[in-house]
């Protein structure tokens, strides 16, 4: 037992050095079943053998990741951060009619995200060969099927307002994308770890980067962010997953409206020394499925097993209210100071405030969600869980709550806890007008 230990260790080792994976965001019985199954496939009999053929075998070791990164993606997911680019890349052409748009998808997965990008740019009215799409992923089976553009209905399951006759036809139980949308993506395999990537290419207008940081360790975070700041022009947009607010990682970086879209540009005026990504202190990670153990529910829906907690759909910036649920006006506002405080990378104070704003008002699912979303990002992932649970206690339909409970069902792959939160969630948002 112990030798199989070690030998996942190596391995993860191998992983972390290559791909910056933390083994803990896929889990280790995740790595185990992977290595098992390579084991099975190149007939080795012990972790020990496998572990030292990773090491010295880049091609296992590509079969490796190919085991272990299991993309999940779909056509249009996310729909606001489509609308947003949509609205925002028909302003830049205004301003610079003749300067061609570029965009990277990055990781591209199996190709629905940089398809969907390419129709929702030429149904804002730009015109093929006025914008490129670059993407890239590490999984060469994946970018295999990028590039053949045949996709199964699954891939759709959230497709709506768009013209699918149009862009996308079916070819007998397939659906094929259009010779004018596979035009303007171009893939390519390439490592986002990697320093240094794109030196010596133009910079990128927008760049999607989503659910990928959740997986990294913290070295791997930041050369990720250092090169996709490098790849982004001045005024571009980086696009980000539901689990990872941008804006806490890296000082550097702000929240744009809507929220919903998950959308951050540089930001402005002079940055804190002390702030995420610009002192030498290790930036605020995502707490992960080691670090969380199963809190106690009164409501049966909140029972799953705890996993990887996420830092929210929405940055703290974007945790905006409807009108029925906005705060009552005081003239010491603690909440929005702790939001202030947030925004400004400075989490321990907006801690406190949070918790002197439940001491002074009594319990508040807004104040619980963020305060759940600052613990998470400070590494406190039991505390931080349990504010969210408490928040939904308070208020079951409470959108950014339930959007926190969703990453954290997806981070740890619970497909039921996933579909559960997910209708919940378009419940609320319909309620709210958000979705």
């Amino acid at each position: 037992m112990k030798e199989v230990s070690l030998s996942l260790a190596r391995i993860a080792a191998v992983l972390a050095r290559h791909l910056g994976m933390a083994v803990e965001s896929v889990g280790h019985s995740g790595l185990e079943s992977a290595v098992r199954r390579r084991m099975t496939a190149v007939g080795l009999d012990g972790p020990a053998a496998y572990a030292e053929r990773v090491t010295t075998d880049r091609r296992e070791l590509d079969e490796l990741i190919e085991a272990v990164v299991v993309p999940e993606t779909w056509f249009f997911r996310y729909q606001d951060s489509f609308r947003h680019l949509s609205h925002w890349a028909q302003e830049r052409r205004t301003r610079l009619p003749s300067s061609p748009l570029r965009v990277l998808s990055a990781p591209c997965a199996t190709g629905e995200e940089p398809y969907s990008i390419a129709i929702s740019l030429l149904e804002a009215g730009l015109a093929p060969g006025t914008f490129r799409i670059d993407a890239l992923d590490v999984c060469r089976r994946a970018i295999r099927i990028a590039e053949a553009g045949e996709y199964g209905e699954f891939a759709f399951r959230e497709q709506t307002g768009h013209a699918r006759s149009k862009y996308l036809q079916a070819d007998g139980a397939d659906i094929v994308v259009a010779k004018e949308v596979r035009s303007a993506v171009h893939f390519r395999s390439g490592n986002l770890v990697q320093p240094n990537l794109f030196a010596g290419e133009a910079p990128f207008d927008a760049i999607f980067c989503r659910n990928l940081f959740i997986y990294l360790t913290d070295e791997a975070r930041r050369t990720v962010i250092k090169s996709l700041q490098a790849a982004l022009r001045p005024e571009g947009l980086i696009f980000m997953g539901h689990a990872e607010p941008l804006g806490l990682f890296d000082a550097r970086f702000r929240a744009v409206s809507p929220p919903s879209a998950f959308a951050f540009t540089r930001a402005e005026g002079p940055v804190p020394m002390d702030a995420p990504g610009v002192s030498e202190r290790t930036p605020a990670r995502l707490a992960r499925s080691s670090d969380v153990v199963k809190q106690p529910s009164t409501r049966s829906e909140f029972a799953a097993e705890p996993g990887a907690i996420a830092t929210g759909e929405s940055s703290l910036r974007s945790l905006t209210l409807p009108a029925h649920q906005q705060p009552v006006e005081s003239k010491h506002d603690l909440l929005a100071e702790a939001r202030l405080a947030a925004d400004r990378g400075d989490l321990k104070l907006a801690d406190e405030l949070c918790i002197r704003h439940l001491e002074s008002h009594g319990p508040d699912a807004n104040a619980l969600t963020l305060l759940g979303v600052v613990r998470a990002t400070r590494g406190h992932a039991v505390e931080a869980e349990r504010d969210f649970t408490q928040a939904l206690y308070l208020d079951p339909g409470h959108y950014d709550a339930l959007l926190q409970m969703f990453a954290l069902a997806q981070g740890r792959g619970d497909a039921a806890a996933v579909s559960n939160y997910r209708r919940r969630i378009d419940q609320a948002g319909r309620r709210e007008g958000r979705s």
